[in-house]
C-alpha cells in the first residue's frame, strides 16, 4: 500500500505562499521529509526482489513499513540532521541562523 503524500505537497505549497521565516522553514523541512521518504520508498522497492519469498512478505507489512517509513522521514527531518532543509532555507534567503550550522563545518 502506498502514502499518499498529496498532503505533505499540499502544505508545502500553502507555507511557501507566505513570506516568513518560519514558514520557508516548514517547507523546507516538509520538502526534506517527503524527499526522505521517497528515498526509502525506492530502497524498499529495491530490496522487494529478495523478500518476496519471505515469511514476513503482505500487503499488510507493506502498510505498516510505509507507515514507518513515513514516520522516520518526518523524525529525521525534524531533528535536522539529514542536512537538505539547512541548505534549502540557506539558498533560499532565509535567515542566516539556519544555515549556521553548514557555516561552522565547512
Amino acid at each position: 500500500m502506498n502514502i499518499d503524500s498529496s498532503a505533505m505537497i499540499a502544505s508545502v505549497d500553502l507555507m511557501s505562499q507566505n513570506k516568513n521565516p518560519q514558514s520557508l522553514r516548514e517547507a523546507a523541512e516538509a520538502f526534506e521529509s517527503l524527499f526522505i521518504n521517497m528515498m526509502m520508498k525506492s530502497a524498499r522497492e529495491a530490496n522487494a526482489v529478495l523478500a518476496k519469498d519471505s515469511l514476513l512478505g503482505s500487503s499488510q507489512m507493506d502498510m505498516y513499513q510505509s507507515l514507518f517509513d513515513t514516520q522516520i522521514s518526518q523524525e529525521m527531518s525534524r531533528s535536522g540532521k539529514f542536512g537538505l532543509a539547512d541548505m534549502l532555507v540557506k539558498q533560499l534567503g532565509g535567515s542566516g541562523e539556519a544555515g549556521s550550522l553548514l557555516d561552522t563545518e565547512g
